[in-house]
């Protein structure tokens, strides 16, 4: 690779040298690239050639890095290879757009918290700040029920509303993953789960990476090889390349399956043999509360929900009559 720079003109308080605008050229291919610093303070020089490697940045802190690059410049700016030509009087909000997004970058990496001299300068640089930050948070959110636990019936399809209204970005799914049908058609803010009828566990969670296996990740999030970090010889300062944000964002669920049973109990009298008329009241979770009478020797209910239920006799089958005389 070739070094190649040039001074943006645009001076912080950290440094009595302006900020410089970064190129590589790959001396085989000829290819350019238009770069970021990620060591501040690094050396830097132009037309001085430089080997290393090159790799897929996998730390939070850089993969954070390479989305501000990403937001800040190369959404913007994917083909434009900086020249001479960035310093026009004409360029200047393209050049700010590349200084500001390498200040937010060094801001990100831990290593510098700089204001810029000029104040109209500061002031563009909090404003593209804040953006850039609110871009990123909304890009990182996840739908309102992502952790949150979503209660359903065995057998039964839940409609699930996304209140932050960011799951309308999210790609189609129709899968079913451990007895859960997930459905979502990309554009709809709402996810359809349905707990298969025979499904015996009583609580499910799907991990993000789970989905993301699925294919239910927001659209533009995609794992992408356009993020490099170039990793040089020497004292020569590393820098990164981002043409996509390249981190999927997916989300989390965790489910409650209302899984349901049958209750059978039979009423036999001294003799062993089923009687029927007695009336039981049945009650159990959720409120549940019933007067069952016994038919066919038998109180049968369908459909309880699992767990503790208790049976108490409210009235016999019959009445005894007993006659009094008085002597």
């Amino acid at each position: 690779m070739w070094d190649g720079q040039y001074d943006s003109g645009m001076r912080t308080s950290d440094s009595s040298n302006n900020i410089l605008i970064r190129r590589l050229i790959n001396q085989t291919t000829g290819e350019k690239f238009t770069v970021f610093c990620a060591e501040h303070g690094a050396s830097f020089q132009t037309g001085v050639q430089v080997s290393g490697e090159y790799y897929t940045p996998t730390s939070e802190e850089m993969k954070k890095a390479c989305k501000i690059a990403y937001l800040g410049w190369y959404k913007n700016n994917p083909n434009y290879v900086i020249d001479g030509g960035i310093l026009a009087a004409d360029m200047i909000w393209v050049r700010w757009d590349y200084v500001f997004t390498q200040q937010l970058i060094w801001e990100v990496l831990g290593q510098s918290n700089a204001y810029f001299v000029k104040a109209e300068e500061q002031q563009g640089y909090v404003d593209f700040k804040n953006r850039i930050l609110n871009e990123l948070e909304e890009m990182e959110k996840e739908p309102s029920f992502s952790g949150v636990q979503i209660e359903i019936d065995a057998g039964e399809t839940k409609e699930i509303i996304d209140e932050n209204g960011v799951l309308s970005k999210y790609k189609s799914v129709n899968s079913e993953v451990n007895g859960i049908t997930i459905r979502h058609d990309e554009g709809s803010n709402s996810l359809f789960i349905t707990a298969n009828s025979n499904i015996e566990k009583e609580n499910i969670n799907i991990s993000d990476s789970t989905l993301k296996g699925i294919g239910l990740i927001k659209d533009g999030t995609e794992s992408e090889n356009t993020n490099i970090y170039f990793a040089f010889e020497g004292d020569e300062q590393d820098q990164l390349y981002a043409l996509k944000y390249s981190d999927p964002v997916s989300l989390y669920l965790k489910i409650k399956i209302n899984q349901f049973g049958r209750l059978e109990l039979s009423k036999l009298n001294e003799d062993s043999k089923l009687i029927d008329g007695a009336v039981f009241n049945v009650t159990g979770p959720n409120g549940f509360n019933q007067n069952v009478e016994v038919e066919n020797g038998k109180i049968i209910l369908e459909n309880l929900k699992k767990g503790n239920y208790v049976v108490k006799e409210v009235s016999a089958p019959y009445r005894i009559l007993i006659r009094y005389r008085f002597l």
